[in-house]
Parts: C-alpha cells; sequence; structure tokens
C-alpha cells in the first residue's frame, strides 16, 4: 500500500519524525557483517604472530579494521617501525600484553585497554603462559 501524503503526514506525527524520514538519503551507512566461517588467519612476523580479520569491506570503504592478534607465549615482536605512525586500540581479550610504546612498559591483563597514537616504536607480545588474544582496531592501510 502506498500511503498518500496527508497520511505519511499523520504517520510521521504519530512515531515524532519529519518528512525527511522517507525521502532523504542518508549521506553514509556502512554495515559489514563477518561470520566466523569466512575468517582466514593472515600469517605475518615469521609464522608467530597470528591475524584475523574480524570483517571484511572492500578496499576504501573502511577508515578502520578489526582483527585478532593471537601471541605465541613470551615473544615480543614489533607492533611499527621507527618513523612509522601507528594508531590504534588494543583491548586484551586473554592473558597479559607486554606493550613498550617509546620506552614506556607497560603490562595489560585480560580486560585493560590501551589507545596507542604515536610515530616512536612500538614492542609488544604475550606476558603470559599460553598464547595472548588482543583486539586491535587500527586505521585501515596501517
Amino acid at each position: 500500500m502506498i500511503p498518500t501524503l496527508q497520511t505519511l503526514s499523520k504517520i510521521c506525527n504519530v512515531y515524532g519524525v519529519s518528512l525527511s524520514y522517507f525521502f532523504s538519503d542518508p549521506s553514509r551507512h556502512t554495515l559489514a557483517i563477518s561470520r566466523k566461517e569466512h575468517f582466514s588467519p593472515i600469517r605475518s612476523y615469521r609464522e608467530t604472530l597470528k591475524r584475523i580479520p574480524l570483517h571484511h569491506s572492500p578496499i576504501g570503504t573502511s577508515q578502520c579494521r578489526a582483527s585478532m592478534l593471537e601471541f605465541p607465549e613470551n615473544q615480543i615482536l614489533a607492533a611499527s617501525e621507527p618513523g612509522k605512525p601507528l594508531s590504534c586500540l588494543v583491548y586484551v581479550v586473554e592473558g597479559s600484553l607486554q606493550l613498550n610504546a617509546g620506552g614506556i612498559e607497560e603490562l595489560l591483563n585480560a580486560g585493560d585497554c590501551a589507545c596507542i597514537d604515536t610515530d616512536m616504536t612500538v614492542m609488544w607480545g604475550s606476558a603470559s603462559p599460553g598464547r595472548g588474544r588482543v583486539l586491535l582496531v587500527d586505521a585501515a592501510g596501517q
């Protein structure tokens, strides 16, 4: 059924929205769903760090990306290169994360979170027995 403009106006009054709600195009809207069975680990750092992308979006359509990182036991790895900016959010899901950012050392435990925005070298790794798991959200292309 296609309502008349008068009926549509009454619907707008009931729900507290304007007519533009029905006739305007959103300026920006993205919804990306990733299913577990579509995840494929990306191996890097000489097969020691496992990176599992948590979403898939075509190149150039997303400004950020989310990944689950699995760190091997007792191994510290470079998260960034000297002089190359790193801007990310890190949330420790399981285990502990040893973080060295610009000479400042921190031990993050499960549930801890760090926002990193630096152009200094960042090193990180599992500081607990077994593998550590970290949720990483960073800018696409980093």
